[in-house]
């Protein structure tokens, strides 16, 4: 191709936007028909207020919004409770009380990580680990003899994460 050729079809391809038709055929028989953003999204009132507040054009919902914050929270909690087990594991050796905290950690790793995803069934995973590693966690406190402190911060890890995981729904 010559240079004019190519700043030919660049121009060409900018000046005409792409408009997708609204039903799709993909390869095997299959159709889909693909969302068509219409002007009953955008319903603004006189000062500029979304009239259909249940429509979010950018796909962001209070409840994808609670999932990501609920994973986020989770996995932050289990990483800080892996790090304190590797050390404790470095400082004290082996022993079955730091096996079972890692795999609580480690469990509720997997909830933040299906929670990321959306798969089925992510709340009921993420709660029951958040049960096990607050179980686990007021356990090795009053092993330590800090109770007050540790099964303080762990009641509200567990609150604050269990009240975001129950605020998702579990499929939009």
């Amino acid at each position: 191709m010559e240079k004019n050729e190519i700043g030919a079809a660049s121009e060409a391809a900018c000046a005409k936007p792409a408009v997708l038709p609204p039903r799709v055929a993909f390869p095997g028989g299959a159709e889909t028909k693909l969302p068509v953003l219409s002007d009953s999204i955008f319903l603004r009132g006189q000062a500029g207020r979304v009239l259909n507040s249940d429509v979010v054009p950018v796909g962001l919902s209070p409840s994808a919004i609670s999932r990501f914050v609920a994973g986020a929270l989770a996995a932050l909690w289990a990483l800080a409770g892996l790090a304190n087990d590797y050390v404790t594991m470095e400082a004290a050796g082996l022993s079955i009380r730091v096996v079972i905290s890692a795999a609580c950690n480690i469990f509720l790793t997997a909830g933040a990580s299906l929670a990321f995803v959306n798969a089925n069934g992510w709340r009921t995973v993420m709660l029951v680990a958040l049960v096990c590693v607050s179980a686990d966690r007021v356990a090795s406190a009053i092993g330590s003899g800090a109770v007050p402190a540790q099964v303080t911060a762990a009641a509200v890890a567990f609150l604050a994460i269990a009240a975001v995981t129950l605020t998702a729904r579990t499929r939009a």
